[in-house]
């Protein structure tokens, strides 16, 4: 009789799950704080769904195992009530308060507590506890503004520069360094081993050092290469221009087309700038890697006369292709003239009026709203580009901070402002400089 009883409580809890699930789904989509806990409770309902199919099917038949299902089936239905409320509860801290609270609370009670979830749904509107931000002034946005150009001041670039690693775990570092050791009897494998080393334990560079040069000995191309970039920029070794051209030329007469791109890059930097643009110009057409350091030399007047409507075209090119540092270069560009006061309408109208789509579009439309004063605006763009999770996640999550933190009207929305900003500090170095610049009554 009480398993009876209980099958029919299950089947009233799956149904309050599935709304509640939907109703789940949806808030993940809307907000930008807490979705692991949200999806995790999606997670937890679909198992208990599972249980009470498995136990619908065993019900009829009189399974000997049909009670152990069914209380299988109760309790994890349960526990998605829980994490439910768990998830509502966390929420509040940068949503509707009083709402979240509330609905969290009537969990406890599935069939109300799927309804408060459905209208917690639908009634938030955004992120935070802020209904609408009045522009006031932009001390903190400008900032973050200034610090960004300053960060990403343009620089030459090559395909060594690409991202080429995996993110990892601490165990599956200590894995990956410990195989590719084994493997570090050639010069192939000596590099590859001081690289991962290099990327993933800077604090160890002298042994990744070590081992490129190592790989650099028996004449593998790629560490040469590395050798050379080492000492043409002072990395990890005293710089020496000359020796950066030899590691250079030895890895461009062994193939790597890359070292190539640098003798070219040297060339323009050492007042050989005519032999150097030429090189890059060639190789431009068809790696936007040399497009870029190509629209560089235009923008600064090297090698050809200085035209920055023209850079910025070709740099758009490239962005629009997902080169990030041609989108980084444009944006720091958008950057330095809105914090600085002083707008170039032909610059910036080309690199707004360029059309770029996705992510980058969000980022430089977020851009004009403030260049504008047009804050709620841009605070909600720039949480349209948080939701991609993409590559521009960390300074979407800055500006959106200094936003709250500049234009909010009560402390609470300073606050949610400063608790922005520190969320995106692993996500851009450039996100550190600003939370500290922030009031330290604010910061969380």
């Amino acid at each position: 009789m009480v398993v009876k009883v209980l099958y029919f409580i299950n089947l009233a809890l799956a149904f309050f799950a599935l709304v509640e699930g939907a109703a789940l789904l949806l808030l993940d989509r809307k907000t930008a704080y807490a979705n692991v806990a949200g999806r995790a409770s999606v997670f937890v309902f679909v198992f208990g769904l599972i249980a009470f199919f498995v136990q619908l099917v065993m019900f009829p038949y009189s399974h000997k195992y049909t009670a152990h299902a069914v209380y299988a089936a109760l309790g994890i239905l349960f526990a998605g009530y829980i994490a439910c409320a768990v998830y509502c509860f966390m929420l509040s801290r940068r949503s509707d308060k009083g709402l979240c609270i509330v609905t969290g609370i009537m969990q406890s009670m599935p069939p109300v507590g799927a309804v408060f979830t459905a209208i917690l749904c639908k009634k938030l509107r955004r992120d935070t506890r802020a209904q609408e931000l009045v522009f006031t002034g932009y001390s903190y946005t400008l900032a973050a503004f200034a610090e960004f150009s300053a960060k990403y001041a343009p620089d030459f670039v090559d395909a060594a520069s690409a991202e080429q690693f995996a993110p990892l775990s601490k165990n599956g570092i200590k894995a990956l360094l410990k195989k590719l050791k084994k493997q570090a009897k050639t010069p192939e494998g000596c590099f590859k081993y001081g690289e991962a080393v290099a990327h993933y334990t800077p604090q160890n560079m002298h042994e990744a050092v070590s081992f490129i040069t190592r790989s650099a000995k028996g004449n593998y191309p790629s560490a040469l290469f590395n050798l050379g970039y080492f000492y043409d920029y002072g990395i990890y070794v005293k710089k020496d221009l000359k020796k950066a051209r030899e590691f250079y030329k030895r890895a461009a007469d062994l193939g790597d087309s890359d070292a190539g791109l640098r003798l070219a890059i040297a060339d323009v930097r050492t007042g050989n700038a005519e032999r150097g643009i030429a090189e890059i110009a060639k190789r431009a057409e068809t790696d936007d890697m040399a497009k870029f350091d190509y629209a560089l030399c235009i923008e600064r007047g090297w090698g050809e006369a200085r035209d920055i409507l023209r850079a910025v075209g070709m740099y758009a090119e490239c962005a629009k292709r997902g080169l990030i540092v041609a989108q980084r270069r444009l944006f720091a560009m958008l950057a330095d003239m809105i914090a600085g006061g002083k707008i170039e309408d032909g610059v910036y109208g080309k690199i707004v009026g360029a059309g770029f789509s996705g992510e980058f579009g969000l980022m430089v439309s977020g851009a004009d709203s403030v260049a504008t004063k047009r804050a709620e605006e841009a605070a909600e763009i720039f949480m349209c580009a948080v939701k991609k999770r993409g590559k521009w996640e960390g300074e979407a999550r800055m500006f959106i901070g200094t936003l709250y933190s500049d234009c909010g009207k009560l402390d609470a929305d300073k606050r949610n402002g400063a608790a922005y900003v520190k969320s995106a500090l692993g996500l851009t170095p450039v996100a550190g400089r600003v939370y500290s610049l922030l009031p330290k009554e604010y910061k969380v």
